[in-house]
């Protein structure tokens, strides 16, 4: 109950300021605990409960002023090496802070922020395990990683073994939709939810296309969208097909198309502005063919439609980014595949959502296409 009452708080919160749960949790931590004293939990359910005990009280005043926030990156791979790397970057800092590595190689995976403020929880859900990557070795494992702690933790395992999937956030829901299974490289339908309230993973109706490489974003009304992706079993085909998850329901339509086929990009939800106007999301990188790089940021406009920009020249086309909040309405985009370096890249720049311009950031520690990335 405390879960789950915590969780809704922080939502409501967040709503009142007109921002996400994920960009709140960016602009806000408390920096008086002494975290060498907190006693380190052992499980998943212990670290949402010291979460939630740690979780302020909104005084119903304005929001504290931004921070910018640390970033993490999180595994992946170069060439066909499935990496454990773990590394940091400050605010302000000059090159990045290598950590432990992770419990386990893995890459091609999906993380989601848990919509804590104080104590931030990652989990990264499925992927492929190393050393060696080979389609069809996905896996069911949830790791839970805790960077106030810089804590590693096992979560609990999804229903369907999956890689090349996405996942989304939503409240105390964490929704995981498509990917590769085991055995076969053909794309998968599955789609399911984790309640944080309950721990448990719910198997929820199959998308209406099995899909690898797509992304899944949660909607300002709610609903969950699913954009692009790859189909089929080899060769794959790119789609421009959008489909809608309405969680009231239980139920798929279709969307509205992208204006050009894209799999290997990332949704980013884009904070409402205060006349209401201006995009609701950006899908960033990609691709648009079997052989090219994306050129253009993709915008899903406040009415439903989509519109495309030139892509900034300080990221340039980038297939498979990872990226993540970094305040003040823009995101890191880090890694992923470039012309330049196409086995895996140290790519690291802050996009501005409000200009679609990039500031270069000290190059990653290792070239890779990530695992993902955090950002608290």
């Amino acid at each position: 109950m405390l879960r789950c009452f915590v969780i809704a708080c922080a939502l409501a919160v967040a709503s009142s300021w007109g921002v996400s749960a994920t960009a709140t949790a960016v602009g806000r931590a408390r920096t008086s605990l002494q975290w060498d004293n907190v006693t380190h939990p052992t499980t998943l359910a212990e670290a949402l409960d010291l979460a939630a005990s740690l979780e302020e009280k909104d005084d119903g005043g304005a929001p504290p002023p931004a921070k910018k926030p640390s970033v993490y990156i999180f595994g992946g791979y170069k060439d066909n090496a499935v990496l454990d790397s773990v590394a940091v970057l400050k605010p302000g800092a000059a090159q990045w802070t290598t950590l432990p590595s992770m419990p386990q190689r893995r890459a091609d995976g999906s993380e989601v922020t848990l919509p804590f403020v104080v104590f931030p929880i990652v989990l990264l859900l499925g992927g492929e395990l190393g050393p060696v990557y080979h389609a069809g070795t996905s896996t069911k494992r949830v790791s839970v990683f805790l960077p106030r702690l810089q804590l590693w933790l096992p979560g609990v395992e999804m229903n369907t073994a999956r890689s090349s999937h996405s996942c989304a956030q939503q409240g105390s829901l964490t929704y995981c939709a498509g990917g590769i299974g085991v055995g076969s490289t053909a794309a998968i339908a599955s789609f399911e939810v984790f309640d944080l309230t309950t721990l448990t993973w719910t198997d929820l109706p199959d998308m209406p296309v099995a899909l690898l490489t797509h992304q899944l974003s949660v909607l300002n009304n709610g609903t969950l969208l699913v954009t692009g992706g790859l189909f089929g079993g080899g060769p794959y085909q790119l789609t421009a097909s959008t489909w809608l998850y309405h969680p009231s329901t239980a139920t798929w339509t279709a969307g509205e198309p992208l204006p050009l086929p894209l799999a290997g990009h990332r949704a980013v939800a884009v904070l409402p502005s205060r006349s209401g106007s201006g995009p609701q999301l950006a899908l960033i990188g990609g691709a648009n063919s079997n052989q090219a790089s994306s050129t253009t940021t993709v915008w899903l406009t406040q009415d439903g439609k989509w519109k495309s920009e030139p892509v900034a020249p300080a990221i340039g086309p980038v297939v498979y980014p990872a990226v993540s909040p970094a305040g003040n309405s823009s995101v890191f985009v880090l890694g992923g595949y470039t012309p330049s370096q196409p086995a895996g890249s140290q790519l690291a720049a802050v996009l501005s959502l409000t200009t679609n311009k990039a500031t270069a950031l000290p190059q990653l520690p290792f070239a890779a296409r990530l695992f993902g990335c955090a950002s608290v």
